[in-house]
């Protein structure tokens, strides 16, 4: 009875102390790491323009996220396509998009769809890479920043990428954890 207590008891202040260190069910990276999170739409074909400001200096991703399931074959085709082609340099998946990021008017970084994507971070419904997906985001390069400096992404966009707007994907821009100065 004693040693049945006192397992309850350890078990008991296991499970409290780890649930601390457990994400919630798909939070994915957590919110502070994005520096931009913009759902794309028809007018974005025309091409995106925002700002941001870094709360921390490091190094920063610009992704295509998209929800899963996704819905529209073509796209879901070239997503899966970009995904398991990340870093085969023999018919990647392309991407009919350029960005741009400036700090003021100095230009920081620039990337492209064009050579297909350099990474993914898949999210699923227990967090990152666990459970059923629920998002995948597909990288295009990145860029340092100094933090509490506004910056601009732009982004211009070719006729195909219509195509892509069909996966309702959201432009993001994602904090490398692993360079948090």
């Amino acid at each position: 009875m004693i040693v049945r207590g006192l397992l309850s008891g350890a078990v008991t202040v296991l499970l409290v102390s780890a649930s601390g260190c457990i994400d919630d069910p798909g939070s994915g990276p957590p919110a502070e790491w994005y520096l931009l999170r913009r759902e794309l739409s028809v007018d974005d074909l025309k091409g995106v323009r925002a700002s941001f400001t870094p709360a921390l200096s490091g190094k920063y991703t610009v992704t295509l996220n998209f929800p899963q399931p996704m819905e529209d074959q073509q796209s879901r085709d070239l997503v899966n396509k970009a995904a398991s082609s990340v870093g085969v340099h023999e018919g990647p998946a392309r991407f009919d998009f350029e960005w741009r990021v400036r700090d003021a008017d100095r230009l920081i970084a620039r990337g492209s769809g064009q050579e297909g994507a350099t990474g993914t971070i898949d999210t699923g419904s227990w967090g990152l890479g666990g459970g059923p997906l629920i998002s995948r985001a597909l990288a295009f390069g990145g860029f340092s920043a100094e933090a509490r400096r506004q910056c601009t992404i732009e982004m211009k966009v070719g006729a195909e990428f219509a195509m892509v707007m069909r996966g309702k994907p959201r432009l993001e821009v994602l904090l490398d954890p692993t360079s948090r100065r």
